[in-house]
């Protein structure tokens, strides 16, 4: 393999290894030969592949037991990738199908303190301001009711909300991260399954950030967890802005405030999908570090848009996609649906008094 590696000019080695049969000739390739073929690629001949080539080479080498030479070959894509190229080959590699996305990659994958230190200060050297949004999101009771939520039927997708976030993810999908609780583990398979529920629901495509076992159902672990995971995840994307979304029936209204309170260049906007009503203390100390409280996507949007970051235009959208979103929900008495309906529509009529252009005929 590596002889023929050697015979291709860069157009033809771009080719190769963006192919999807270079992983498998890679495994085949004997662990001699592996071994051989890693430094070659990634030292002598980066310059000549592109960053859908480079992703697919770190694709490789994150696939199966990652040793050494396996981790310092990564390292070396990412040495030689900088500026704007180094946060597409990031978001590239988060855009992959499984569980192998970069915060798999940079804190499990690689065992090595050293390589993974020698990425980090790469990757904090080389932010370059990104106008595109990273939305990081929770799941239960913000995307789909699935807790604590009474006043929706169990696993309804809220009315608007995939609008909303197909409105923030911008001309390049794929920036959608969902922070959750629930339990991961290192093969992916809970996290397999995972995204074949979300998938089934509409979910856009995105990256998962999980729990354990342990953590899910004691509210303070819950807290730890995700933020030991939002505070990795931040530093793998210092030159991209955040929108937060959660929901106030765990740790979410916490756990947003203190993101928004020490990162508040970082946090453009962090928003509390209102499930049930907090204590009047933790409810002003989040409403103090600029955390925004909403009933409906429509309320969500609008506070997104007085804080510029969507237009009337998307407000628009979102509100339109909520009210067919509504029209199809199975509720189980007309009582509940008028309920719902009152809170949708009282959002509608505070968008058009905004002036974002909703159509409510």
């Amino acid at each position: 393999m590596l002889d023929q590696l050697r015979q291709m000019d860069a157009s033809a080695l771009d080719y190769a290894v963006r192919s999807g049969s270079f992983r498998d000739e890679f495994r085949r390739a004997g662990s001699k030969g592996r071994r051989q073929i890693v430094p070659y690629l990634t030292r002598e001949r980066i310059g000549e592949l592109g960053i859908e080539a480079r992703v697919a080479l770190v694709d490789s080498l994150q696939y199966g037991m990652t040793r050494r030479y396996r981790e310092e070959g990564v390292r070396d894509v990412f040495l030689a990738t900088s500026g704007s190229d180094l946060t597409r080959l990031k978001r590239l590699i988060d855009r992959g199908l499984d569980h192998r996305d970069l915060s798999q990659l940079v804190y499990h994958d690689i065992d090595h303190a050293d390589v993974r230190e020698e990425i980090l200060e790469h990757i904090q050297r080389q932010a370059v301001p990104c106008a595109e949004i990273k939305i990081i999101s929770d799941v239960d009771d913000t995307f789909y009711r699935n807790w604590v939520d009474p006043r929706y039927p169990s696993r309804t997708v809220y009315p608007g909300v995939k609008q909303l976030y197909r409105e923030l993810d911008g001309q390049e999908p794929g920036d959608v991260v969902f922070l959750t609780g629930r339990p991961g583990d290192r093969t992916g398979y809970l996290e397999r399954i995972f995204r074949r529920r979300l998938g089934g629901l509409g979910a856009p495509e995105a990256s998962m950030l999980t729990g354990s076992f342990v953590h899910q159902f004691f509210h303070p672990w819950v807290f730890a967890r995700k933020w030991q995971n939002f505070e990795r995840y931040r530093v793998l994307y210092p030159e991209m802005p955040f929108v937060m979304l959660g929901d106030s029936g765990q740790a979410d209204p916490e756990f947003i405030a203190q993101a928004r309170e020490r990162f508040p260049d970082h946090v453009k906007a962090g928003l509390v999908h209102r499930v049930k009503a907090l204590e009047p203390e933790r409810l002003a100390r989040c409403q103090q570090v600029g955390v925004e409280f909403f009933d409906t996507y429509v309320g969500a949007a609008i506070h997104l848009h007085g804080k510029g970051l969507l237009t009337r235009e998307q407000v628009a959208r979102v509100a339109d996609a909520a009210r067919t979103d509504f029209a199809r929900i199975q509720f189980p008495d007309e009582t509940v649906r008028a309920q719902r309906l009152a809170e949708l529509e009282t959002d509608l009529a505070d968008a058009q008094a905004s002036r974002a252009r909703v159509d409510l005929a």
